[in-house]
């Protein structure tokens, strides 16, 4: 196996977290690009596997990207449950968790350890808590705290037609609830404008090597 830089900056995230470190900061290699929640969701990878300054001992990528994915397989399998009833269910639940697993861009992301599983996992709980907008609200909400992008399905999610005015702002205010607390618990000293250059803006202005742009 052999993490990419994803993957360890993910690690290095966590473990400023438990030496209490900033958490973004002058980085020349810009790995606090994340949101807080990816760096928060590595501490407990962290604390089995120490990270000891080094490049060549990752265990805690490798092992945070198994459960990940695992998690991700296991919350498929249940939504497939949740969506037919009985043996139709359990098939379909097999073959939603089966197709992840055999995906080749889900292989990749676990060969390589990045923290593409925890967005996957998480964006998976949230369809099976979907019933609930208040709970549904909030793990996208978790998502979106972890990597920006989630943000985009909260229409989706929220869906007014579908829910009604009233559980659709429950939804919006779970999902803006938890961001704004993960975000402003974990700012920089520098502010919200030096949050935003290290993570999102950064990420607006940079090249893409996969984008057919």
């Amino acid at each position: 196996h052999e993490e990419i830089d994803i993957g360890y900056e993910s690690v290095i995230g966590a473990y400023r977290v438990l030496h209490h470190l900033p958490m973004y900061y002058n980085d020349v290699n810009h790995g606090d690009t994340y949101g807080p929640l990816t760096y928060l969701a590595y501490v407990p990878f962290e604390l089995v596997f120490p990270w000891k300054n080094s490049l060549s001992d990752l265990h805690a990528a490798d092992a945070a990207s198994i459960f990940f994915d695992l998690a991700t397989v296991g919350g498929l399998v249940l939504l497939g449950r949740r969506l037919r009833a009985g043996a139709e269910g359990k098939r379909l639940g097999l073959l939603l968790g089966w197709a992840w697993a055999a995906c080749p861009w889900t292989i990749i992301a676990l060969v390589v350890h990045t923290n593409d599983g925890l967005i996957a996992m998480l964006t998976v709980f949230t369809l099976l808590l979907i019933r609930s907008p208040l709970l549904s609200g909030g793990m996208l909400g978790l998502a979106t705290a972890a990597k920006f992008s989630p943000a985009g399905l909260l229409p989706l999610l929220a869906a007014p037609r579908e829910r009604g005015a009233k559980r659709a702002l429950l939804c919006v205010g779970a999902f803006t609830l938890i961001v704004v607390t993960a975000i402003f618990s974990w700012l920089p000293p520098q502010g919200l404008g030096y949050f935003w250059h290290r993570t999102i803006g950064f990420q607006m202005s940079r090249p893409d090597p996969f984008s057919p742009w």
